[in-house]
């Protein structure tokens, strides 16, 4: 979301996006490290997507991640994949960082 943080309270894992989470080299603990620490939040573009946003932000490595998530009620997130953030994901990261900095 671009100017409101989305309440995150809780996450719903399955076998569905445990599965997925292995496939790609994340865990449901490294969700929880992203979206506890500085998160930023965008609509996740694009037509037939099943997630409704990204969640793009530092792991406690400092490794950045990029998640696709979707609300499944107030304060209950699905995670429905992630990947390390490319640097164009990164990028926007940084920029927003700044922005959030200066107040913008």
């Amino acid at each position: 979301m671009e100017d409101k943080t989305p309440t995150i309270d809780e996450w719903e894992w399955d076998e569905g996006n445990l599965w997925k989470a292995e496939d790609h080299g994340y865990t449901p603990r490294t969700v929880v490290e992203v979206a506890s620490g500085e998160p930023r939040f965008r609509p996740n573009t694009g037509e037939g997507r099943s997630a409704t946003h990204q969640m793009v932000g530092p792991a406690s490595s400092g490794r950045r991640w990029t998640f696709c998530i979707l609300q499944v009620r107030e304060g209950l997130w699905r995670t429905i994949t992630g990947w390390p953030s490319t640097k164009t994901e990164g990028a926007w990261y940084d920029q927003e960082e700044r922005n959030d900095e200066q107040g913008e």
